[in-house]
């Protein structure tokens, strides 16, 4: 089944709720189109001061949509990831602060979507990471570019390389999430965080953010250019394919 992204909007602070029928929530086509078009009237509504992402069901974020990517190739994987790409610019780009709460697994194009928000509060319960190698590709909706922004290029190398998805204890030490809570908690540390952040000058909050992330933004045209190049390169060889039609026939892939 499809997964859906709705928008919600109380007291000046938008909320966009990922959902699928068997719980488990996906960025497959139709997310990613209803989460463009939930972007869309959150960057049109000049009231709003936060956004927050979140989900219900057992996984936050489970990644791309396997049986979308079994179907690329070089220059579809391109155009795929340009496009994951220019959404998760999307996210980073607002100029409201945007706060990621994590419940469930957060893998892959999740995992990339977090981290294009400012704020990331994880349950104890979370496993998160970019599992990309295990595929055979590479992360390539700015995962690449930001992990190493976030979290330095050694910590970013263990977690892409890896391919491993971590504990939230153990993701919150590399940098992955800046907080966790216990799993009954996490609706309440939000709470929280829009009520401390009410006290904020509003414009001094979108003005602060639009300047660190200048700063950090340094050259990502260019270092998503060459992510995006990476990861079609990996479809055009015919290792992600090989890598992902292993994984939806729950075998272990053999390398040439």
């Amino acid at each position: 089944m499809p997964t859906i992204a709705e928008l919600s909007i109380s007291n000046r602070a938008a909320r966009i709720t990922f959902s699928n029928s068997d719980g488990v929530n996906k960025l497959d086509a139709s997310c990613r189109e209803s989460l463009g078009r939930a972007l869309d009237q959150v960057a049109a509504d000049g009231s709003l001061r936060f956004l927050v992402l979140q989900a219900v069901g057992k996984v936050f974020l489970a990644g791309a949509d396997l049986k979308e990517l079994a179907e690329l190739d070089g220059p579809a994987a391109l155009a795929y990831s340009q496009a994951g790409q220019a959404l998760m610019n999307r996210i980073e780009d607002l100029t409201i602060p945007t706060l990621a709460a994590i419940q469930g697994a957060c893998a892959g194009g999740g995992c990339e979507m977090i981290l294009a928000c400012d704020l990331r509060i994880a349950c104890e319960s979370s496993r998160i990471g970019l599992p990309e190698t295990t595929l055979g590709a590479v992360p390539g909706w700015g995962g690449s570019v930001r992990a190493v922004r976030d979290l330095g290029l050694a910590r970013a190398k263990q977690v892409v390389l890896s391919g491993k998805l971590y504990p939230a204890n153990e993701a919150h030490g590399i940098g992955l999430v800046h907080r966790v809570v216990p799993d009954m908690e996490l609706a309440d540390c939000v709470y929280g965080w829009l009520s401390e952040h009410t006290t904020r000058g509003p414009l001094a909050l979108s003005r602060a953010k639009q300047l660190l992330n200048a700063h950090a933004s340094i050259d990502r045209a260019a270092q998503l250019a060459a992510e995006a190049q990476a990861f079609a390169d990996c479809f055009a060889a015919g290792q992600a394919a090989l890598g992902v039609s292993a994984f939806l026939e729950k075998r272990t892939p053999v390398w040439p």
